[in-house]
């Protein structure tokens, strides 16, 4: 299965790092697409752009955490797979809650699709 994970990963290295072992181990290939643009690496915002990007993969899992709601281009990204999800790809998206998200600060459309939530347990 070829995973796309959506992160934060300067400041959530952690638990990607965790991630991709996790997902290594059990035989899957999970990873990161970064493009290179005018402002260096980023994200797509556009949906229809992000579904040729993502067209081979199977599963977004979006490591939700403080640093990535407060970050706009990973928000732009996220809408744009919501947007990818519901009109492509349904139950394309796992969102994972990390320790330090709050119930208020999660975004719309996450909480109410099927999630992990690690925010009252260690990461295992």
């Amino acid at each position: 299965m070829k995973i796309f994970i959506s992160a934060n990963v300067p400041i959530d290295r952690n638990v990607f790092d965790q991630l991709i072992e996790f997902l290594n181990e059990k035989g899957h290939r999970g990873y990161p697409k970064q493009l290179k643009g005018p402002l260096g690496t980023q994200g797509l915002h556009d949906p229809d752009k992000l579904d040729d990007f993502l067209r081979d993969d199977d599963l977004a899992i979006v490591l939700l955490s403080q640093s990535y709601v407060k970050d706009r281009w990973l928000i732009g990204e996220l809408h744009a797979l919501l947007t990818l999800e519901n009109k492509l790809k349904p139950n394309f998206i796992l969102p994972v809650f990390l320790e330090d998200l709050e119930d208020n600060d999660i975004p719309e459309g996450c909480s109410v699709k099927p999630h992990i939530d690690f925010r009252n347990k260690p990461l295992e």
